[in-house]
């Protein structure tokens, strides 16, 4: 599968708003808390561990990002234990680079997932992705989140043009 997302930064009283407009639309989100761990990050590809309530998943994603649309042509293994697949991942040299806690409002519309995110300490952002099975399916879907955002007041100009892996490890520095 290749998820294609976009997401633009809010200030908590446009976080308030729009979360407000969303439950109005398309009633009460899910929430969960996704801990991520990122290992062996470049500019194209990626490891992450990712840890929820329910599940903890091994990810190799391929990422490209133009104009603030980021695609990720992407694998995901499921594991046991975070901690188990971090420490087995530390003993052939493969240390985790960033890692972030984001807290999630999920509302599933169709084929979109949006959701209204807090990850410390970058703030507030609204986040909307769709997954296609293929590449012939990006520009259709690209177009598609582009229409979404705009219903909701955001301009493309608006879209972050770096992926959370990036911004967090700029806070960081």
């Amino acid at each position: 599968m290749i998820e294609v997302e976009a997401k633009v930064a809010l200030n908590s009283s446009k976080a308030k708003a729009i979360r407000t407009t969303l439950i109005q639309k398309y009633g009460k989100p899910t929430q969960s808390i996704k801990r991520d761990f990122y290992l062996s990050a470049n500019q194209s590809y990626f490891l992450r561990i990712r840890e929820t309530d329910k599940t903890r998943t091994l990810d190799l994603k391929g990422r490209a990002m133009t104009k603030g649309m980021e695609t990720n042509d992407e694998m995901s293994w499921k594991v046991t234990s975070a901690k188990k697949a971090l420490n087995w991942l530390k003993t052939i040299g493969i240390e985790p680079t960033i890692s972030k806690m984001k807290k999630t409002e999920k509302f599933q519309v169709g084929a979109f997932t949006i959701e209204l995110n807090y990850i410390h300490p970058l703030g507030h952002f609204l986040e909307i992705e769709q997954l296609v099975e293929s590449k012939k399916h990006l520009f259709q879907a690209k177009k598609a989140i582009k229409n979404a955002f705009e219903s909701l007041g955001f301009k493309p100009s608006e879209f972050e043009k770096k992926p959370y892996y990036d911004l967090m490890r700029h806070s960081s520095l």
